[in-house]
């Protein structure tokens, strides 16, 4: 839910300097033989000063332009297919993405894309709005927390990969499949299923993501992580 922190380091390709350019290189990652998923954050919006506001800050018109520009510079010739959460901006998201595009199909809101390990919504305002962002989450994903605030980040982090790799099963090769959804969603996978610290890279960018990949390999498929155009890991 913070503004805008570093995103993937660069490497020369001219993707990487745009909003959604570390998530546009860890897709193409991809071979288009194989089907992808990625979670990935909504566009960017202005910053909120009161975390109760959350839910009801909408994209800026900046963060408009950056997703149907993310949408335009997706691989031509794919099947495109978003969902999000059931947050307003996230729907504004997905919609400017597909416009970008030129086409593509919204499947609607999906809860599991909220902040469904949420267990006191109360609890979470005070805490965040006592520790600031920043230190809620690090402390999260160290389990540092009280507990019945917030589910334990890896039981988190594992729901969330679920949604994506039972996703990533279905999907046909060429399928390029982008789950809108929230930083501290975002940073859950990132820090707890690929081991990229906060404390070593920084907050998560606007329209930044991590993308699965299911790889046939024996004796059984494997699942990748990608970040970026270089940060990898196995499921």
């Amino acid at each position: 839910m913070s503004s805008q922190g570093p995103g993937p380091s660069e490497t020369g390709d001219p993707r990487s300097s745009m909003l959604g350019g570390g998530l546009l290189q860890a897709l193409m990652r991809v071979p288009a033989s194989r089907g992808a998923v990625a979670v990935m954050r909504h566009s960017a919006r202005d910053d909120i000063t009161d975390i109760r506001d959350a839910p009801f800050v909408p994209l800026n018109e900046a963060g408009m332009e950056a997703a149907r520009a993310f949408g335009a510079a997706l691989p031509k010739g794919r099947r495109l297919v978003l969902r999000h959460s059931p947050i307003p901006r996230c729907e504004q998201t997905a919609t400017q993405i597909l416009l970008g595009y030129g086409g593509g199909a919204s499947e609607g809101p999906d809860e599991g894309l909220g902040i469904p390990y949420v267990l006191d919504l109360s609890g979470l305002v005070a805490l965040a709005g006592q520790m600031g962002q920043r230190e809620f989450a690090t402390r999260w994903f160290k389990d540092d927390l009280a507990p019945g605030v917030v589910q334990p980040s890896a039981v988190a982090a594992r729901a969330l990969a679920t949604l994506a790799t039972e996703r990533l099963e279905r999907a046909d090769a060429g399928d390029i499949h982008l789950l809108v959804s929230h930083d501290w969603n975002v940073l859950l996978l990132r820090e707890r299923l690929m081991g990229i610290a906060l404390q070593e890279v920084g907050w998560l960018a606007f329209l930044d993501g991590v993308v699965f990949d299911r790889e046939a390999m024996a004796p059984k498929p494997e699942i990748s992580l990608y970040w970026g155009a270089e940060r990898s890991s196995r499921l």
